[in-house]
């Protein structure tokens, strides 16, 4: 019964110490991009994010999802899309937009973006696909409180 006990709680210490590792090592994954790497992310990333954010004030639905994500598909409506434009319009137009920080983040490629519009300005988040089709898997938008 002693030995049963003790090879229970050896397994079981030995499972805990593997969960922590592994949760240790999936963290190490998350990371900021800087130089290089940064520039050859953006190579991708810049102009995906500004045509999607020059679609959005152009009101082009068809032009903002062309290169949505299979969930993307399903969960982002037209509807969505003109609720966004309708909390981006006390902004006035579209000015410019400049990429503040570009990461990995569990798994996907993450550019936040601030843009900047006639009478205000709003930061992009912008979550695109690692893979080589670099699909759009997200968007979340701040807007400035009043």
């Amino acid at each position: 019964m002693k030995a049963r006990l003790l090879t229970s709680t050896v397994i079981l210490l030995v499972v805990a110490v593997l969960v922590i590792v592994l949760q240790s090592l999936g963290q190490g994954q998350n990371r900021v991009f800087e130089g290089e790497d940064r520039a050859a992310i953006l190579a991708y990333a810049q102009p995906a994010s500004q045509a999607l954010i020059e679609a959005l004030d152009q009101g082009d639905f068809e032009a903002f999802s062309a290169n949505f994500g299979r969930k993307m598909e399903r969960q982002f409506t037209q509807a969505d899309f003109d609720a966004l434009r309708a909390s981006l319009a006390p902004l006035g137009g579209y000015q410019d937009f400049a990429v503040q920080q570009v990461e990995f983040y569990n798994g996907y490629i993450i550019t936040t973006c601030h843009v900047n519009y006639a009478q205000g300005a709003a930061d992009f988040k912008i979550i695109l696909s690692p893979k080589k089709t670099h699909t759009l898997e997200g968007v979340s938008v701040r807007l400035p409180t009043p």
